[in-house]
């Protein structure tokens, strides 16, 4: 068994110390791994995980492999709240994970066609993007509160935007993704080839690498590479 201590100092509430706090059980296909509660209950011992570790001929581990299943919960780019340097703010926060223009971000009030927002004409849209009572991973005090109502639209146009906002995560064989989201749009024209804009693979490319901590750009790959 491995056990393991800790001590801050100054506090670090709520991310107590501990003393010998179990970590993991070792055995001959390789380890069972201890879980404890979320931040509010640190120490808390809420079950195990069984981790195999898959070695080579001379008895390197090679690979690992979890019987763990995770969710994990990203922030919805809500592009509510101010866009600044110092404030709380739900958009703000999502600016880690997405890469936003706040010149693109445009106020429901600002669009004539926009209306009354119901169930039935579907523009009804809360903040907590469809994970009552609100999403867990924003931080403390952040603002506007995550189960009102949405204000703000992303706007995309067929030349200078149209991909909207980018946004890269990591994923393995057999992960699922959920993505929920709303779109808005107002058909004054029959849309036909002729005034249609094409979304090339290169332009896609150019804004996939734009995404905030996108690793393939410190590598040097560019979009002409990824297009080709």
């Amino acid at each position: 068994m491995v056990f393991e201590s800790r001590a801050t100092l100054p506090a670090n509430t709520p991310n107590d110390d501990y003393t010998d706090k179990l970590q993991f059980i070792g055995h001959e296909e390789g380890r069972i791994r201890a879980l404890y509660s979320n931040s509010a209950s640190p120490n808390t011992l809420t079950g195990f995980e069984y981790d195999y570790m898959i070695k080579d001929h001379l008895g390197n581990v090679r690979m690992v492999i979890t019987e763990e299943q995770k969710t994990n919960l990203y922030p919805a780019a809500t592009l509510e709240g101010a866009y600044d340097a110092t404030t709380n703010s739900m958009v703000n926060f999502e600016r880690k994970y997405y890469k936003i223009d706040n010149t693109k971000i445009t106020s429901e009030g600002s669009i004539p066609s926009w209306g009354a927002e119901t169930t039935a004409n579907t523009k009804l849209y809360y903040n907590h993007n469809g994970n009552p009572p609100a999403n867990t991973n924003y931080p403390a005090g952040c603002t506007p509160v995550q189960t009102t109502g949405s204000t703000n639209l992303y706007k995309l146009n067929a030349t200078t935007n149209k991909t909207g906002l980018e946004f890269m995560i990591k994923v393995m064989a057999g992960d699922k993704i959920d993505i929920f989201g709303k779109s808005y749009y107002l058909n004054t024209t029959t849309i036909t080839n002729s005034n249609s804009t094409a979304l090339d693979l290169f332009g896609l490319m150019t804004n996939f690498l734009l995404a905030p901590g996108n690793p393939a750009v410190q590598k040097g790959i560019s979009a002409s590479t990824l297009a080709a």
